[in-house]
């Protein structure tokens, strides 16, 4: 049977899932702070610890419950009907985490078994808890006016984005903004300057006189 500390823990970790539902972030601060701080709030202000062993065993046992909880409720959420991707087939377990999508990756083996996957379902199958794989041609046009999402971001949890990373127009304007002097289009030096311009043909040279 659940203490009032463990419920309180459970409720947090609801909490926090919604959370991370809403803000879209990859600032490695708010991954610390939802994460590692909630066990360590609720042992201090809840809890009834007497002795420094009591609360190093509650908090161990808060964190245990913590992370239980907030799996359980991602896992669930992945799978429920309310998941905006839900209607779209794929194998279960793409549906719940990408660690097999990324395995796949590691080996080689990836494009391979996305072939096999839309050979059994069709041109649009989901491929993570928040992935799709799209073979049909016309949706080109619809899909890159889209932001990029996390797959090209990959583990940047900072501010230091690669070329790729750039998902946003905003984000975009702000790194060319930023680029260095000597980079900007306007310092390129033009045709002219470097004699690489377009120009007319030479007259063909004339052969030796005869008189």
């Amino acid at each position: 049977m659940l203490v009032d500390s463990d419920w309180v823990t459970v409720i947090t970790a609801l909490a926090v899932h919604q959370v991370f539902r809403k803000i879209d972030t990859y600032s490695t601060l708010f991954h610390a702070i939802f994460l590692l701080c909630p066990p360590v709030l609720i042992t201090y202000f809840v809890t009834d610890a007497t002795s420094s062993s009591i609360y190093q065993r509650t908090l161990v046992s808060c964190y245990g419950v913590f992370y239980l909880a907030l799996a359980l409720s991602i896992v669930a959420y992945r799978l429920s009907p309310s998941h905006p991707l839900a209607r779209y087939p794929g194998p279960f377990w793409y549906r719940t985490s990408s660690f097999c999508h990324a395995f796949l990756s590691v080996s080689g083996q990836r494009n391979t078994y996305l072939k096999a996957l839309h050979e059994r379902y069709g041109d649009v199958v989901r491929t993570g808890p928040n992935e799709l794989s799209i073979r049909d041609r016309s949706a080109t046009t619809k899909l890159a006016s889209l932001p990029k999402g996390s797959m090209y971001i990959g583990a940047f949890l900072g501010q230091i984005f690669p070329l790729v990373g750039i998902s946003t127009v905003e984000f975009d304007r702000r790194r060319t903004r930023s680029t260095p002097a000597g980079l900007e289009p306007r310092t390129w030096p033009s045709s002219a300057e470097t004699g690489m311009g377009a120009t007319s043909p030479s007259p063909t040279p004339s052969g030796p006189s005869d008189g």
